[in-house]
């Protein structure tokens, strides 16, 4: 297969690390330093941020060559998230989401007070899982128009989502954690990148390690790129 195809497919995965049973830094050295050179980052949440420390941790995955997607899975007034976006702005992560943003009317503050202070980094606004086309839609427009970078959604909303001629230019990552959605779909739905948690962090024995899982991904992602 094409390399060049499988370097672009490798950067689209973001591995969750959330999905590590009872994870402790030695563990993740371990999953994180072999994984590094096959995927595009490693996305950390709130249980590995507040065992460890946001700063620990992600200083941790970086010793390893790995990317860090930051979910610290923040919301709440455009001062507390302008706030959070600063500081996880200073950690040099490649990419932060906002979760939890129900209320558009008053979130529309809280989204723009991320982008002012996310400096280079780049952010994402996550949609409500359980939410209707129509709500994952308004949710999007809101992403766009506070100029967010992207936005993490389902693997079945993207194909309305990219019809949507006034979501251009919006990065769309898609959650696929708990998706059984052939990722070439995904893929050819529009998604810029996937979330991967446990296909990749604890295999099936007949795939073997998770660098075995990442490879494979990447030729799947490949074969429709």
């Amino acid at each position: 297969m094409n390399e060049n195809k499988i370097a672009l497919a490798r950067e689209k995965i973001i591995v969750d690390l959330s999905g590590l049973d009872e994870p402790d830094l030695n563990k993740i050295r371990a999953l994180v330093e072999p994984l590094a050179p096959c995927v595009g980052c490693f996305r950390v949440g709130a249980k590995l941020i507040l065992t460890y420390s946001a700063r620990t941790i992600v200083e941790v995955i970086r010793l390893c060559n790995g990317q860090v997607f930051f979910g610290g899975e923040f919301g709440g007034s455009p001062v507390t998230v302008g706030e959070a976006a600063r500081a996880v702005a200073e950690l040099n992560v490649q990419m932060f989401d906002i979760r939890g943003i129900t209320d558009l009317s008053t979130g529309l503050n809280a989204i723009i007070a991320a982008v002012i202070n996310k400096g280079k980094t780049s952010l994402a606004l996550a949609m409500i899982t359980d939410s209707v086309e129509a709500r994952v839609l308004q949710m999007a427009q809101c992403a766009k128009l506070a100029r967010c970078d992207g936005i993490i959604c389902r693997p079945q909303d993207l194909a309305f989502l990219k019809k949507r001629g006034e979501l251009d230019g919006l990065l769309m990552i898609a959650d696929c954690r708990e998706s059984t959605m052939p990722l070439a779909d995904v893929i050819k739905d529009g998604a810029r990148s996937v979330i991967i948690g446990s296909a990749i962090v604890e295999p099936m024995s007949e795939i073997g390690s998770p660098v075995d899982a990442a490879k494979k991904i990447a030729e799947e992602i490949a074969a429709v790129l």
